[in-house]
């Protein structure tokens, strides 16, 4: 699942599509390598070029194209598997724990 396929997203982060029409805001790649090792589900949905709400149903209904990690009633995505769903290369760094888990 790629929403990046038809648009263009320029420095700022608005994203257009092939008609120039600003779509949604999304992260730019500076953003979303500043991330930290898990994310809540308003940032993973910015990520993914999706709304709140539906990102919010995906995430409570197991639709999600990412694993998402239940706790206390708080929802979190791990930043490498979002990674992974948008296609992105490893965004972890060689120093981080997180690193020796792929």
């Amino acid at each position: 699942m790629s929403n990046h396929e038809h648009q263009h997203v320029a420095a700022d982060g608005l994203a257009t599509d092939h008609a120039g029409r600003i779509r949604r805001r999304l992260l730019t790649d500076a953003e979303f390598d500043a991330l930290p090792v898990v994310v809540g589900v308003e940032t993973a949905a910015t990520a993914l070029g999706i709304s709140r709400t539906p990102a919010y149903r995906l995430a409570k209904e197991g639709g999600c194209p990412c694993r998402v990690i239940r706790i206390a009633g708080t929802y979190l995505i791990a930043k490498a598997d979002l990674a992974r769903c948008l296609g992105r290369g490893s965004t972890v760094s060689p120093g981080d724990p997180a690193g020796s888990r792929s």
